[in-house]
């Protein structure tokens, strides 16, 4: 396993950048040490996140004695957040898609779980419509697309509330700032009629990401991968080569996207 180095108490300026030197999709682009301006919480969110992947990186090999701690010390931290007053939480729960919570056996348990989400009011201060049939695929399951069109846009969001802050970035630092990331400062509130922008950004930053090469990464593979003979069945090519394959998978890749951010859009406001 590749040694990480372990992050250091620092100051970093309030950029949201993709974290660099990782096998990324865009579920990994909001790290906490990211996305907080406190410098003592980001610095020991860096710090928690660090050891946290260590386990999980012991996990993925076969190590079970990690992979038992990791469920353990993600439990406990799931229940010091649900002794936190609802109140207080839901400052933060309004603007998340998703909430930690435990699950298990016990359908009383499981109630439970609905019964806090409700109370958190998770979702609620976002722009995504609430529908019966919102993301799930025909599996019954929330579909990839769907989870990293969630992800895209928070981390469009944050670059956006970032942008509006110039004032607090230093000019060296702003002009660092990639090209899509600037423009997230311009884009209008998130609505169907507005989706295409926010997707037109988002896209720019997947390739960035990605070098050009979305299709290389496992979970946007999968979206896109239904593609992959566009060009054969449609009658363009007798044989998709390698390379032609690929572009119908990156293809696949951006509308499976641009779909899930429009059709989970809210209704534009009249």
């Amino acid at each position: 396993m590749r040694k990480k180095a372990e992050p250091q108490p620092c100051n970093l300026p309030p950029i949201y950048y993709p974290r660099p030197g990782h096998r990324t999709t865009s579920r990994r682009w909001l790290g906490a040490s990211y996305t907080c301006e406190n410098p003592k919480v980001r610095f020991l969110a860096s710090k928690a996140g660090f050891y946290l992947s260590l386990l999980h990186e012991f996990a993925v090999e076969g190590d079970a004695a990690a992979l038992g701690e990791l469920s353990e010390m993600l439990g406990d931290a799931i229940q010091h957040l649900n002794d936190l007053p609802p109140e207080f939480v839901r400052q933060v729960s309004r603007h998340r898609m998703h909430w930690p919570v435990l699950a298990g056996q016990h359908p009383l348990q499981n109630k439970g779980v609905q019964r806090e989400l409700a109370a958190l009011q998770v979702g609620e201060a976002t722009e995504w419509r609430k529908h019966a049939r919102w993301g799930v695929g025909w599996g019954g399951r929330m579909n990839t697309a769907s989870k990293e069109a969630i992800c895209l846009v928070g981390l469009l969001q944050a670059n956006a509330a970032r942008g509006r802050e110039v004032s607090k970035i230093s000019k060296a630092d702003w002009q660092n700032w990639p090209r899509w990331a600037k423009a997230c400062r311009t884009l209008p509130p998130l609505a169907k009629d507005t989706a295409d922008k926010w997707f037109a950004v988002g896209w720019q930053a997947i390739l960035d990401e990605t070098n050009g090469r979305p299709e290389t990464i496992p979970a946007l593979f999968e979206i896109g991968s239904h593609r992959a003979e566009h060009s054969k069945r449609t009658g363009q090519q007798n044989k998709t080569t390698p390379r032609t394959a690929a572009a119908n998978i990156r293809e696949g890749i951006k509308e499976r996207i641009r779909q899930a951010i429009h059709s989970m859009a809210r209704n534009p406001s009249r």
